[in-house]
């Protein structure tokens, strides 16, 4: 009962606040058929393509069957589509309370400080701001070199350079968005409900630890034989088996 009525608010939230899909998904999720809702969302991501409010509904459907482990991918693939969308950031912040491990994202305090001001503008605006700043960083240039008066000049030399260091720090809040696509293909998200760790690529070798459902991994390197080398939010490494994880870009 208390996973229906929870969930019954992310549900309004993904399909509400992110438009509604499809009329048979709706109907199929409204009639608790969940199993077939999120079989009709897989479709419809193949044939129609990906979108945050599909995820983000496929993710709802996932957690009403009971596995965390998808629900968690497909709102992180959710985010990665649309990271600005409020929503999507607080259902999947509900999940990672509900994860057993309860791990922080492996990301440095560096890079969530800037996905926080890269994504307080969406990425189009950026752009036109970059392009006005750099065309006043050149028209400052041009009033400089063509300046008469030495208070003409300082003005145009200080324009240029403040408008020089803001187009340098939009520029880097544009890397952003670019840099988080790049550093989603070395994520991936636990997908079975108890795994074991081991210390080297081999069920043979020592298990240094269990993880589970919903826990997300950043990858390292290409997979050895049937396993996945791997380093979590806290620092730990380890190896796990490759068919217990699902990375974020879909393959």
């Amino acid at each position: 009962m208390m996973r229906t009525i929870l969930f019954a608010c992310l549900c309004l939230c993904s399909v509400l606040g992110l438009g509604a899909t499809e009329h048979t998904v709706d109907s199929l999720f409204t009639a608790r058929q969940y199993r077939e809702a999120a079989a009709a969302l897989e479709q419809q991501i193949e044939t129609s393509g990906e979108s945050a409010a599909r995820y983000a509904n496929l993710g709802n459907c996932y957690y009403m069957l009971g596995d965390l482990g998808h629900a968690v991918l497909n709102y992180e693939r959710a985010t990665l589509l649309d990271p600005r969308d409020e929503a999507i950031a607080t259902a999947r912040m509900v999940l990672m309370k509900k994860t057993v491990d309860k791990l922080p994202d492996a990301e440095s305090w560096f890079t969530l400080t800037g996905a926080k001001l890269a994504y307080a503008l969406p990425l189009p605006l950026l752009l036109a701001l970059s392009l006005v700043l750099f065309s006043l960083v050149v028209g400052s240039c041009v009033a400089f070199a063509l300046g008469q008066t030495s208070r003409g000049k300082r003005v145009s030399f200080y324009t240029g350079l403040v408008s020089l260091l803001l187009t340098l720090f939009v520029g880097a809040l544009i890397l952003h968005w670019v840099y988080a696509t790049h550093s989603a293909t070395e994520k991936a998200v636990i997908i079975q409900p108890e795994v074991n760790i081991y210390t080297s690529p081999s069920s043979r070798a020592g298990i240094k630890t269990q993880l589970h459902e919903g826990t997300r991994l950043r990858l390292i390197g290409a997979p050895v034989g049937e396993f996945q080398q791997f380093t979590l939010g806290d620092g730990t490494e380890g190896w796990i088996a490759s068919e217990a994880i699902e990375p974020i870009i879909r393959r």
